[in-house]
């Protein structure tokens, strides 16, 4: 470390990592991130089954009946309990679109990335089986080396927008909850 701090500025920046080394951590960011992709596609199952399973709580209790209540002629309390509900409902619907487009509708191109790679599952069945082994085989260890690097930021974008799809699922069933415990409080005051 102390021959690092000897360095005049910006040497010790300059120095080039080998192939292999680059190869490497390239490698362990690509697992890194598929790590993250199935951990956000995890969360977005558990809100997903957290929401089937208050949706067909709150159907089931109401049977309809609260969203009569909206329009009869009941009090303003169980008026209120009755919105709560369609409010809940409808943040559980909106709950259960962000975790299925999260699990259940995959990307097949990436956002943003402009380059073919052949590390991109559907790049390779574009290509003829020998086409690809033609392509593969007569890259440079550079084109190699940017391919999977390119291959590493498309996966990164992949698990943001996975990740911003669940945190928007949690937070409407965290509505939802909210919602439903408004309604078991106002409950005791309806006779």
């Amino acid at each position: 470390m102390s021959d690092l701090m000897n360095l005049p500025s910006g040497e010790h920046l300059q120095q080039k990592a080998s192939f292999d080394e680059v190869l490497e951590l390239a490698k362990m960011l690509f697992e890194h991130i598929e790590s993250q992709i199935n951990r956000a596609d995890t969360k977005a199952q558990l809100t997903l089954a957290a929401d089937a399973l208050l949706m067909s709580a709150l159907t089931l209790s109401g049977k309809g009946a609260s969203f009569k209540s909206l329009i009869a002629m009941v009090s303003i309390v169980e008026k209120l309990v009755a919105f709560l509900g369609l409010l809940m409902f409808i943040s559980l619907i909106i709950s259960m679109y962000f975790a299925l487009s999260v699990v259940a509708r995959p990307t097949l191109r990436i956002p943003r990335q402009h380059r073919r790679v052949l590390f991109f599952f559907r790049h390779i069945a574009e290509l003829t089986e020998d086409k690809f082994i033609e392509q593969f085989s007569n890259q440079t260890l550079d084109e190699i080396r940017e391919s999977i690097l390119s291959e590493v930021y498309g996966k990164a974008l992949v698990a943001n927008r996975k990740f911003v799809g669940v945190r928007n699922s949690i937070n409407f069933l965290i509505l939802a909850l909210v919602l439903w415990v408004a309604m078991q409080a106002l409950g005791v005051f309806i006779p």
